[in-house]
């Protein structure tokens, strides 16, 4: 009977080297703490970089409506309309993707003062 390599990786016994921060009934606020530090930066940034993305949308907006006025006019108006119209809702999409990362702020900041109590505090 063959064995394959990822069976007899999962046969092993690891349970010398196990780890108490891999256990997931284990709670320790240090790693918590960072946990909510790490996605706290992660949705600022994400917000920072939508911004820019929304922006740029934006700026092409305005360009593609000069690029319809300038050599469009004998285009069906409706051309331009279905064009922006399609930009203003992907700038609609990516801006409730950031207020979402906004909202979820306060919530983590909150995580982070109570799990920051924790750590200068054990006695709980």
């Amino acid at each position: 009977m063959l064995i394959s390599k990822r069976s007899r990786k999962t046969e092993t016994d690891d349970s010398r080297f196990r780890s108490r921060f891999r256990d997931a009934e284990v709670n320790f606020p240090l790693r918590q703490y960072m946990r909510c530090r790490d996605a706290f930066a992660q949705r600022i940034i994400h917000s920072v970089i939508l911004t820019g993305i929304v922006v740029a949308l934006m700026l092409f907006g305005r360009t593609l409506h000069h690029l319809f006025e300038r050599h469009g006019m004998h285009l069906n108006p409706w051309y331009e309309r279905f064009c922006l119209l399609a930009l203003a809702l992907v700038c609609l999409v990516i801006l409730r993707r950031i207020w979402g990362h906004l909202g979820s702020l306060p919530e983590l900041r909150r995580d982070m003062r109570e799990y920051n109590r924790q750590i200068h505090d054990p006695r709980d």
